[in-house]
């Protein structure tokens, strides 16, 4: 749909999943989804004032690490720039690397392929097979589908790959322990991460 210019009409769908969550009484509202995010700009104010953005929570946990991070995300994040958008970017840009051209088409297809049922451990050798042997210190999950990578990856004993940034795993862990609200600045702002205890 971001391809085919029809943000408003996503954001719509967004829209009125957001309000049942708000209407059910959530506190904060997370979109489990990276690429999704390109329709915020067309939510309601009293919404994007409420969401835990998963760009600037990823980015937070970059800043955190501060060391060379490949970003594996959907063309369609790529295409609507979530990461450069972020309020976090510039002081996190020269540790973000992005795939080149052929890397991201990869990328992308493992992404669709994890989403018509390929398993996250031959999603996690596909994936180690197409990287070779990079540069990057750490590998940023920015794509949802690679957060099954990322918890197929804790059970590896190869110790020679990057590490992962999981932004899932830092929120499913901050809201288990009652934290979450110590990881955005405050509402009525966009959220960013804040101390980001324990990860």
């Amino acid at each position: 749909m971001l391809r085919t210019g029809q943000r408003r009409r996503l954001a719509e769908a967004v829209r009125v999943r957001l309000e049942q969550l708000e209407a059910g009484g959530a506190q904060f509202l997370i979109l489990c989804c990276f690429t999704a995010h390109a329709v915020v700009p067309f939510l309601p104010s009293r919404l994007q004032e409420r969401l835990v953005r998963l760009p600037d929570v990823a980015l937070g946990l970059v800043a955190k690490r501060r060391e060379s991070t490949l970003v594996l995300c959907t063309e369609g994040a790529r295409l609507a720039r979530l990461f450069e958008s972020s309020p976090l970017w510039s002081d996190v840009a020269c540790h973000v690397e992005f795939p080149d051209a052929m890397l991201q088409e990869h990328v992308h297809d493992l992404i669709y392929q994890l989403k018509t049922g390929l398993s996250p451990e031959r999603g996690l050798n596909r994936l180690e097979t197409v990287l070779g042997t990079g540069s990057a210190g750490a590998l940023l999950c920015g794509c949802t589908e690679f957060h099954l990578l990322s918890r197929a990856r804790r059970t590896s004993t190869d110790l020679s790959s990057p590490a992962w940034i999981d932004p899932l795993e830092y929120l499913a862990l901050a809201i288990r322990d009652g934290r979450l609200a110590d990881t955005v600045s405050g509402l009525g702002s966009v959220h960013t991460p804040g101390r980001l205890p324990g990860y």
